[in-house]
């Protein structure tokens, strides 16, 4: 498998994150150091999110001004509280990274740097 062309390799992993969801992306990042240099870098992650984002809406529905405030990357940031690695997004759609599979539209703005409301109030 590691013999394929990158692009291919490429294509194969991100069918598997949208498959599995975004979880698969750490996971396959410890298969070996050649799938765990691809699932890293940005242009992996922005690629997955975007063929998802494409699998739970038909964008060209939309307006440009909706698009604009929705069809968002996230990005991959650090709690300041308890450490753990979350997604923080902009607003927008929310989900596992899972083809087809959408939870409601963010609800609030977590305060920056908290992957929680729990963790900024413990912080506080």
């Amino acid at each position: 498998l590691v013999q394929l062309p990158e692009r291919v390799l490429m294509d194969t992993l991100e069918e598997v994150v949208l498959h599995e969801g975004d979880a698969a992306i750490f996971k396959l990042a410890l298969v070996c150091s050649t799938f765990r240099d691809l699932v890293s870098t940005e242009y992996f992650r922005r690629r997955a999110h975007f063929k998802w984002l494409h699998s739970v809406c038909t964008w060209s529905r939309f307006s440009e001004q909706y698009r604009e405030q929705y069809f968002n990357m996230y990005s991959a940031e650090i709690c300041l509280q308890c450490g753990d690695q979350y997604k923080h997004g902009p607003g927008g759609y929310v989900g596992r990274g899972r083809r087809g599979e959408l939870r409601p539209l963010y609800s609030e703005e977590m305060l920056p740097g908290y992957c929680s409301h729990f963790c900024s109030q413990m912080s506080n």
